[in-house]
């Protein structure tokens, strides 16, 4: 994400530090003219409270005007990501106290210009160090704020878009949910139990293609292209298999719903609606023949 889409997102939180900006202008003016009436610093004809509202209302300005480069750098150095480390520390306050810097020698110079005097070192110098004395110590806890906020606005907005993907991820397993429910088999049908680990997971026998023997052990192939491997014998499985499953070699059972076609000629095999080939054995050719007759009626227990 860009800058311009954090600021798109920030809009009501920008709002609302501008509006704390405005207070601190508003406050700073207040104290400083109470000062300068209260000790006699100024005749109350000389200087009015409108004259020193502009005066802090100026400077604030120059203090946002530098604040929009240490969020630029906030956001592409987020402490989050890097982590909290004491180089990332020296980091931060090495751009804080360059953007510091820069504003003090920025509102000296402007305040030159203002009063009509010579842009001269000297000046320049004596301005500096009175609103260094008076200005660092408040802009420089300004700008650590501003950053505190900055990264919890960043971390508010990870949040968010943590929450919306959780929610495009519900809404994924609620269709596929959907899409189990609905297809053809039922939640009776008959399952297989398949053991990984320490997990037990079970699998509805409408969705076996076929089955294969492999050693000790035989291995059950899906409609989703999966397999799922239990220890067992072929033999012994067949027994307990419904009858739209058929032996049809000494290594294969096939579900007959999954049969696209079978082939006589050379070696006789099943081709499945996965296109998978499955050789038939030619002791079992009859039987599997007169099974997948459209005539053939299944015997019943």
């Amino acid at each position: 994400m860009n800058i311009a889409s954090h600021i798109a997102n920030w809009k009501k939180e920008l709002v609302l530090l501008f509006i704390g900006v405005l207070i601190i202008v508003f406050f700073e003016a207040s104290q400083q003219y109470y000062y300068i009436l209260h000790f006699d610093l100024a005749e109350p004809s000389e200087i009015s409270y409108w004259q020193v509202l502009q005066g802090q209302a100026y400077r604030w300005l120059f203090w946002i005007i530098f604040a929009i480069p240490l969020i630029v750098f906030v956001v592409k150095k987020p402490i989050d990501k890097h982590g909290i480390s004491m180089k990332i520390v020296f980091k931060y306050l090495a751009v804080i106290s360059f953007l510091l810097l820069l504003n003090i020698i920025t509102i000296a110079i402007f305040q030159l210009f203002i009063n009509g005097e010579k842009l001269l070192i000297p000046n320049i110098s004596e301005y500096f160090k009175f609103y260094a004395f008076q200005k660092s110590p408040i802009y420089f806890i300004a700008f650590i704020g501003l950053v505190i906020i900055i990264h919890f606005m960043l971390k508010s907005e990870a949040m968010e878009l943590k929450m919306k993907e959780l929610s495009t991820l519900k809404d994924k397993q609620t269709q596929l949910y959907d899409e189990l429910k609905n297809k053809s088999y039922t939640d009776t049908a008959p399952l297989i139990e398949v053991k990984t680990g320490n997990r037990l997971k079970y699998v509805p026998l409408d969705t076996i293609r076929w089955i294969e023997a492999d050693d000790y052990c035989v291995k059950f192939h899906d409609i989703e292209n999966q397999s799922h491997t239990i220890r067992t014998s072929l033999k012994a499985l067949e027994k307990e298999l419904p009858n739209s499953f058929i032996r049809v070699h000494r290594k294969a059972i096939v579900h007959m719903d999954h049969i696209k076609e079978i082939v006589l000629h050379d070696q006789p095999r099943l081709i499945l609606s996965n296109s998978i080939e499955v050789p038939i054995a030619q002791s079992r050719l009859k039987n599997v023949k007169q099974i997948l007759s459209p005539n053939y009626v299944p015997e019943t227990i």
